[in-house]
């Protein structure tokens, strides 16, 4: 209240400072280190702190880090080709990351309620099902392993209203994306018969869903 105490509408000022750091936060994720980056960090109010387990080269683990499972085949073939590395046993499995500002989370983590913010954006325009990270302690670059989402050809179902949800089809492609590379992350809604559709939240009343 101390913020945004004075004359007007109170609860209309405190919607605008929330969204205020809720924009901010975005910024972050695409700003250059600097004076600048680290003066707009602590003007964001600070959320509930994960404990950190490893600091990477462009975010940071929370939560447990275990080897890799087995895999074969294509998405190991993928993996081995994206990050690099060749020898599995240098490569660690997470499902908690913190990226800049934004917490993302892997679809196997299971811990709290069930998440519905493993689907995210990238720099590409990629729609992507996070199913878990991949940490290489040689590079320790952080990559995400995701089911590829495709948009379905008829994928926006309210034109009229606006262009940000979109009807989405889940495809067996599996792709291997630095997390540096992802944007933001999307609201993920299942109904009956199998649809899904993803949501890029428009204000902020929709960011807040995702808090």
């Amino acid at each position: 209240m101390q913020a945004v105490h004075g004359t007007g509408d109170v609860t209309r000022q405190i919607l605008c400072h929330v969204n205020a750091q809720l924009q901010l936060k975005g910024l972050l994720l695409t700003m250059p280190d600097g004076p600048s980056k680290g003066y707009i960090s602590k003007l964001i109010k600070p959320s509930t702190q994960w404990k950190v387990t490893k600091t990477a080269k462009d975010c940071i683990i929370s939560g447990a880090i275990v080897d890799v499972p087995e895999l074969q085949g294509e998405e190991l073939e993928l993996i081995k080709k994206v990050t690099g590395e060749q020898d599995v046993t240098q490569l660690s499995k997470a499902l908690r990351i913190q990226l800049g500002a934004e917490k993302l989370y892997a679809r196997e983590y299971k811990r709290m309620k069930k998440r519905i913010c493993y689907v995210a954006l990238t720099k590409k325009g990629q729609i992507i099902a996070m199913k878990y990270f991949s940490y290489c302690k040689k590079s320790q670059a952080v990559f995400a392993i995701a089911h590829l989402l495709a948009l379905d050809p008829e994928c926006f179902i309210f034109p009229q209203a606006g262009q940000h949800i979109l009807k989405v089809v889940v495809t067996n492609s599996i792709v291997v994306t630095p997390v540096c590379e992802i944007k933001e992350k999307l609201f993920l809604v299942s109904i009956s018969g199998g649809l899904k559709f993803v949501v890029r939240m428009p204000n902020m009343h929709g960011h807040g869903l995702l808090k």
